[in-house]
This record gives C-alpha cells, structure tokens and sequence, in this order.
C-alpha cells in the first residue's frame, strides 16, 4: 500500500504587523488649545474650575491715538486676550469710494457755505483735505487701507471678578473715547476668533484704517524708557526715548538679540557698537 501523498500548501506572505508610531500619543494643537469645560452662558463662557471668560469687540475707535495706546489698558486690567484681524481693502474699490467722498464733502461745503452756516466749513474743509490727501497717497502706492476687527477675551477666576474686570474694561476704553461692547449670545463664536486659528467667524464691527493706524492697533510696541544701565544704541523713533541695551539685566529672561532692518538701516554698525 502506498503511502498517501501530502499536499503542499502555497506559502502565503505573512502580513506585516502594523508597527506603533510612539508619536502618535503626542498631545495634538486642538487637544491643547481645548479647555477642559465649554458652557456658554447670554454674555460669558465656563471654561472649567476658576476659568471664566467674557468676549468683547471693539466697535468705536478713537479719532487719534497713540502707539501703545492699547498696551496701557491691557496692562491695567490684567489677563486678557487679544485678537487683531486685518484684511487688505481692494484699491479699486477704495479709490471710488473716496472719491465719492470728497465729491460729497465739496457738495456739503458750497451747500452750508450759501446757507451761511459758517460753523461747520472748517470741519468740512479739514476732511476734504484729509480724505484728499488719503486718496492721493494711495493712488500712488506710498499707503493702503485696511479692514480691521479687534476682539478681546477678559479672563477670572469667579464671576465677581469678571463683573470687576468687565467695569474696568469699559471704563478703561471709554476715557480714550471709544467702546467695547459685550457680544451677548455670540460667546461662542467669538471664542472661535481668540484662538490662533485665523478664525473670522463675526462680521461686524470691521473699522477701514490706513497703514498708520494700524500700526498703533497692535499691543506690541515698546512705549516705556529701557534700562539706565548698558551700551547707549540711539533714541525711540516713535517716543523719542533712549534705547540701552543691557542683556544680563535680571529683568530678562536671557540674553538673546535679534536685529532687523532694510539694507542701509544700520544692522552691521549697531552690532559693531555691541561688540566694542
């Protein structure tokens, strides 16, 4: 009797175990970002214990301001964050539309002046040449004009702080004539904008300014003296103060420096004035 054959089964390809990639357990941006609580309340938000939040929008802007205007304030009131977004406006557009202004500040003017009404010509002859001079600067490129939305994010501890805090605020931005509102039943949502996202969720209160306003519209310009001590570099060109460069002053938290500038600004002789 023959020995029964055995049958060979064909090699199968073993599928390869999926290996684990350890950086996949690193926390990711959103899980970061994401408070631990979101309750939404007419005019704050609960982010967790002891975290507190009311949103406002900045919906009247002062006539004339500073640069560091809103470090003043933001200093004085304490955590708060700030969200500043700008859109470039379409030059197209701008032109026509101040244009159309002018013409109808001319028309106002020869109106009130027939009217005898002499009182308001000096206003309306300022603005002509105020929008005049706008026109031209950006007709030939030296100027722009932007869209600009500010929101702020007052944070506490409790409920009775944000209420200080919120008066405060108000006060605060009231004394430079202009005004925050509370974003009531739009807490959350304008959240959304707070966050480094690039979130532009709220349509309203978008302010046009030129180039020079929105210079001063961000809290990052250096407003106070520098320190007594250290190598003298020159003076504010805003303030006028006198910059000292002392990078092993306890009131930094290392001695790091950058220097930027456009070609001819002065980079290489200001780090040769460091060096010596």
């Amino acid at each position: 009797m023959l020995p029964r054959e055995k049958k060979i089964k064909p090699y199968k390809k073993q599928k390869r175990q999926k290996e684990e990639n350890i950086f996949d357990n690193q926390p990711h941006l959103m899980s970061l970002l994401s408070p631990e609580l979101l309750q939404e309340k007419r005019d704050y938000i609960c982010m967790g214990d002891d975290k507190y939040a009311r949103i406002f929008q900045l919906v009247f802007y002062p006539n004339y301001i500073e640069l560091g205007w809103l470090d003043d304030i933001l200093n004085s009131i304490g955590d708060v964050d700030i969200s500043t977004q700008v859109q470039v406006a379409d030059e197209r557009n701008v032109i026509k539309y101040l244009t159309h202004k002018v013409t109808k500040l001319q028309s106002d003017y020869i109106l009130f002046e027939k009217q005898g009404n002499i009182g308001e010509l000096h206003t309306l002859e300022e603005n002509i040449i105020s929008f005049e001079e706008m026109r031209r600067d950006i007709q030939i490129n030296n100027d722009k004009l932007f869209f600009i939305k500010i929101t702020l994010r007052l944070n506490a501890k409790n409920l009775e702080e944000l209420r200080e805090k919120s008066k405060l605020l108000k006060d605060e931005f009231a004394n430079r004539s202009c005004e925050v509102r509370t974003l009531h039943f739009k807490q959350f949502d304008s959240l959304k904008e707070t966050l480094p996202l690039n979130n532009n969720i709220i349509k309203d209160n978008n302010r046009n300014m030129t180039t020079q306003g929105l210079a001063a519209m961000f809290p990052i310009a250096r407003t106070k003296a520098s320190t007594k001590d250290g190598i003298y570099l020159g003076r504010d060109l805003f303030t006028g103060l006198p910059i000292n460069l002392e990078t092993f002053t306890k009131d930094l938290s290392n001695a790091n420096i950058a220097i930027f500038g456009i070609p001819g600004s002065g980079k290489s002789v200001t780090v040769k004035t460091i060096v010596r």
